[in-house]
Formats: structure tokens, sequence, C-alpha cells
């Protein structure tokens, strides 16, 4: 690593350097009362002539991993001006960084921080703190605060400028005096040497800078100053992964990604489609951008055809771009609406998923009719748009059918199968005993009223027979035997059948006719 050291009227130190770091640098001075000595041909600062924060970011990884960063200060120490004999000074930053940055403090001249001085961290601010006591003209310096992780040194250089004690007494003055050093005639810059001074000062600053060091050719400097700033404005970005062009379908979320290396990491960057600027506070949404360490992206959410086109990000000098393919794929269904059995009195929950969002009407049919919505039937499309839905509550025999889903040319079809509940006899036909002459009277109750029902003698059908009175209300069922004679005993069965149910359910009993003496 080369080094040189300029000297400038004001009694301030610049530094320029070559090394295999990347370096990012910005200097502020403000120029306050100055007074110096010179011993021995070297300046020794009595008063501070200036106020001066810098701040320099040393890089060590070429790399950053997703995630990580390098440390950065979100809150800067100040430089200050206090007199001599002040009790007390604070210096405070808050830094940020992953892995998290350690913090350390020290003075630009190479002196050892005063024993009395404090550094902590103040845990309910965020903050780390120096803190010097009894202040006196030897702690005037320009100290700097450290934040170093495995990614990089973040430094930031301030100055502590220490005036006369407002109480200082006629003797204390004479003690302090010092023996005039004597005059060294000043060695004029050169012309590279204040194109430097220039680079690290405000732009209103450049003619009373000129002025001071007798440069008269205002015009032709600043000339040359900006030909050097765009010397090194052209290093300022580096490009390490370019953006790529992406394909994407509809209703998807799509991220350009590029890896740029700034040197100053306060570089702005700007994204357009085709020409127009993305408004990305204002777009509700649609547009995202994001960093990992030195990995830049854009998200585009919920893309359609008309976000297809050139994309465009402009950081300094360096212009990338990509195309973005939206490819609208025909609307489909992804799954078949398939045939359902469900028990009778059950839900029955038909299903069917769309490849994409459709405008078209859906429509919903049932045995080739328009399904309307009541409270048996309910029909429903998920947050997506992509799931319809119909529920068919309570179902009975006659909800079996055909069941359809239209929409605009597309139409799915399934049929609804049900299982009936098998039937019970709430009470069975019991055994019954009669005299010759006499009146037979056998019942039963079943499970449910919508049944078929058949009367048996001996295995015989007698359902018909005009011998026999049948008798049916509501769930309950009776034979009706008149004037009986021994012909009539037997045995009886009631056989129950029901729709879509080959199973016969059947009780039985017997009847005995005593015959007279």
């Amino acid at each position: 690593m080369a080094t040189k050291v300029l000297q400038s009227s004001g009694g301030m130190q610049m530094t320029s350097s070559t090394s295999t770091t990347t370096t990012i640098t910005t200097t502020k001075l403000k120029k306050v009362s100055q007074s110096s000595k010179v011993v021995e041909e070297k300046t020794e600062q009595r008063k501070s002539s200036m106020t001066m924060e810098s701040f320099h970011l040393v890089t060590k990884s070429f790399e950053i991993p997703p995630g990580e960063c390098v440390p950065m200060f979100d809150e800067k120490p100040k430089a200050v001006t206090v007199p001599e004999g002040e009790p007390k000074v604070s210096f405070k930053a808050r830094v940020s960084g992953n892995p998290t940055p350690a913090v350390t403090w020290s003075r630009e001249s190479g002196k050892p921080i005063k024993e009395s001085a404090k550094t902590f961290f103040d845990s309910s601010n965020k903050q780390y703190v120096l803190k010097l006591k009894a202040i006196t003209a030897d702690d005037a310096d320009n100290y700097k605060c450290t934040a170093s992780n495995n990614h990089a040194d973040a430094i930031y250089t301030f100055s502590l400028v220490v005036g006369g004690s407002a109480q200082m007494d006629f003797k204390k003055m004479l003690k302090k005096r010092s023996v005039p050093a004597p005059k060294t005639e000043k060695r004029p810059i050169t012309e590279e040497e204040m194109l430097k001074i220039l680079s690290g000062a405000d732009k209103k600053d450049y003619e009373r800078i000129c002025a001071e060091h007798g440069f008269t050719d205002f015009r032709g400097i600043l000339k040359k100053l900006k030909e050097m700033k765009k010397k090194v404005d052209v290093e300022m970005v580096k490009v390490l992964k370019p953006l790529e062009d992406i394909e994407a379908k509809v209703d998807t979320t799509v991220i350009f990604d590029t890896i740029l290396e700034l040197r100053d990491p306060n570089t702005r960057l700007m994204w357009f489609k085709e020409n127009e600027m993305l408004r990305i506070q204002y777009s509700l949404g649609k547009y995202e951008m994001k960093q990992m360490g030195t990995k830049f992206m854009l998200y585009v959410t919920g893309v359609t055809l008309r976000d297809s086109g050139i994309y465009r990000l402009e950081v300094g000098d360096k212009t990338l771009t990509a195309k973005l393919n939206v490819i609208d794929e025909p609307l489909k269904f992804l799954t078949e609406l398939k045939p359902l059995r469900v028990t009778e009195r059950q839900t029955a929950v038909f299903e069917v998923r769309l490849s994409k969002k459709t405008d078209l009407p859906v429509l919903w049919k049932v045995k080739g009719k328009e399904l309307k919505r009541d409270e048996k039937f309910d029909v429903s499309v998920s947050e997506d748009g992509l799931t319809y839905t119909m529920k068919i509550k309570d179902v009975r025999h006659s909800d079996i059918g055909d069941y359809s889903l239209c929409i605009g040319d597309m139409v799915a079809s399934t049929q609804l199968f049900i299982d009936r509940i098998p039937i019970k006899f709430v009470s069975n036909l019991k055994n019954t005993r009669v005299k010759e002459k006499g009146k037979a009277r056998m019942e039963c109750e079943l499970s449910s009223k919508d049944v078929f029902i058949k009367w048996l003698k001996d295995g015989k059908d007698v359902t018909h027979n005009p011998r026999y009175t049948f008798l049916r209300e509501g769930k309950r069922a009776e034979i009706i035997i008149e004037d009986c004679d021994l012909a009539d005993s037997g045995e009886y069965a009631i056989v129950a059948m029901q729709e879509s149910d080959a199973h016969e359910y059947v009780s039985s009993a017997n009847l005995t006719v005593d015959g007279r003496l």
C-alpha cells in the first residue's frame, strides 16, 4: 500500500492511498477561528481551524453471503468545539451490520485516549458512547469510531476542537504563551494536490479555496475536477452479476436480481419498465425493492400480460436490462369433477380447480337445470380464485343425478350416488292367538315412512288378497284378519323395501287360531 500526505493551509492533513481493498470516503469540513504556530517545520494545531467529519469503508470480502452486510453508521458521532476546562464531552454512535460489528474508539494522531475516558454501550438507547472528562487542550484531536465485522471496517472520523478557557486569567495566559516559531515560506501546492483538496470540499467553497491557494484559472481547475470525478465515478459501481431475462406465468411473482459492489452505499438505484420509471412507493405492493448484502432485487407480483417488456436498472453510470415474458396459458380444469357416493342425509361436496383466474361467467347445473342457491345448495370460490366448490346439504334419494360446472365453453360433469339408510323395525310383529271366528290384528313400526311394503303368509304374497285388510299410517303398518278360521293360522311376515336399495327388511310372527269346543 502506497500513501502520501498533503498539507492544506488550514493545518488539516489529507491522505490519498492505493490498496487492493475497496474504500469509500466522504468528508465534511467546517471553518472556525484558527491560530497555528510552526515549530521545526511541523504545523502544530493550537486551536483547531476546522471541525471535520469523514467516513471510510474498507471492504474485506469480495462477495457477501445473502442476509449479511457490511457495517454502517445509523447514527454518527458529531464533531464538536468546546472551551478548555469543559467538564465533559460525549460522542455517541449507533451501528448496524451482519455479523454484528465490534466498535472501537481511537485518536487519529496515534495518542492514547486519556485514562479517565469511558467507553461503553448504552443498551437502552442502543448507542456506543465515548465520554471524556475535564477537557484540556491536549484532548484536541481527530477521533475515530471504527465498526468492524468479517466483511468491512467502517471508520467515522470526527474532530474535537478545544478553544481557550473563558476563565483563563492573565497569568495562565502568560504561561501558555510560547516562543513564536520562525516563519517559513509555504511551498505552492501542485495542481494535482489542488484537485484532491477540492474533491473533498463542498462546491460552494471551491472559489474561496482556489483563491486562498493562488489558483486564478478557476474555470480550468473546475473542468479538470469534473473530468477527474468522471473517472472516479466509473469505478463507483462494479457489476458482479447482471440482470437475467425471465419467463413467467400469469398471476405469479417474478424477481429480478443483480449483485453489485457499490463504493458509496448511498448510491441511488432507479428501476424502469421500458422508458417509464417505476413509482414503487405508490404501486400498492405491485413492485417492491429489497437488498440482501450486495444482492439487489425487484419483486413484481401478480404479473399479467401487460407486465411483459424490458426492465432497466440505472445505478451510477451503469445500466442493466432484462426482459420479462409473461405467458398466458389457456384456461383448463386442473382437477376433474369425480363421481360421488354419500350416505343419505349427509352433505355431498363437489370441487374443481382451474389453471388460472377467469372473468368468464361460472354456472353450476343440476340435472341439466341452472342451480339456484338456497339453504340446500351452497357454492363458493377460494381466495386465490382457482377452486370452485358446491355443497349439497341433507342429501336425499331425489338428489341423485348429473351435476356439471360450466365456464365459457368448458364443461365438467359427474354423477351423485346415494347410499340409502337401512330400514329398521322400531317395533316388530308379535305372535298372536285368537279363537275361531275371532278378529286378529298384527302390527309393526318402521324407521321411515318412505318405504314400499308387502305382506306374506307362509311365504306367499297376500298383499292384494281381499281376505285381509291392510292399514298404513305414517311409519306404522298393520294387517287385520276378520272372522278367523283354522286355515288362517300360520306365519305372517312384512317385507319393507326402498329405492336404490336391493336389500329386503323383514319382520315376522305366528298367528294361532284355536278351534271351538
